[in-house]
């Protein structure tokens, strides 16, 4: 049985795999009996794979975004100015051990309540940042994939998706940015096809809430 059969089993959704994490008010996971030596060729994996998944400084690196904030959305405006278009307010928590940043944002535009969440983690096999973002605004999901450091010239991921009108692909770059330790900016970027440069198109700044009394 190999690594890749573990991660396989993981993801069937008939199949329960064993994680450090339990969902608050559920039952234990009922056991399946195994042969003793299957058994143990199975924990054996388990432990392997928990080991290899272990968190390194990658996530130390964003460890410290964990907590509450309350959230600015700006657009680029004129010569170096911005115009803000949303406000409200994010919790980000670790998950698995500290293997993935769990990310839930409500905002505030022009009256309407919208909600998104994401998943920030270190793929150690591939080496890079990933970043999956879902919203209430858009029926697809995105991954975006990339390297760098939070506090020296930020987390740069980037993402290509097809345009729908003219089928040809769309390049874009989210930079996250830690700017001191209770303020970090989240950057959207698109590649402009006619000049080939980076353009910024929006801008949400993260400040963590003052603690409670």
């Amino acid at each position: 049985m190999g690594a890749r059969n573990l991660v396989l089993l993981c993801l069937a959704p008939l199949f329960a795999c064993a994680a450090s994490e339990q969902p608050s008010g559920s039952d234990p996971a009922p056991e399946v009996a195994l042969a003793t030596g299957e058994r143990g060729a199975w924990r054996a994996l388990v432990v392997e794979r928990r080991e290899a998944s272990a968190p390194g400084r990658e996530m130390d690196r964003v460890g410290s975004l964990a907590g509450r904030w309350r959230v600015s959305v700006e657009v680029p405006e004129g010569a170096e100015g911005a115009r803000a278009i949303a406000a409200g307010r994010a919790q980000l928590e670790a998950r698995f051990g500290g293997r993935f940043l769990d990310w839930e944002v409500q905002l505030d535009v022009a009256g309407e309540a919208v909600r998104s969440t994401g998943l920030l983690g270190f793929d150690r096999e591939l080496g890079q940042y990933e970043l999956h973002w879902v919203s209430e605004l858009q029926s697809s999901q995105r991954i975006a994939r990339g390297h760098g450091d939070p506090e020296r010239g930020g987390i740069r991921l980037e993402a290509s998706v097809p345009d729908p009108e003219s089928g040809a692909l769309r390049h874009h770059r989210s930079v996250l940015t830690l700017r001191e330790p209770d303020r970090f900016d989240l950057e959207q970027w698109g590649l402009d096809p006619t000049t080939s440069e980076w353009v910024l198109e929006r801008r949400t700044t993260y400040r963590r809430e003052p603690a409670g009394p």
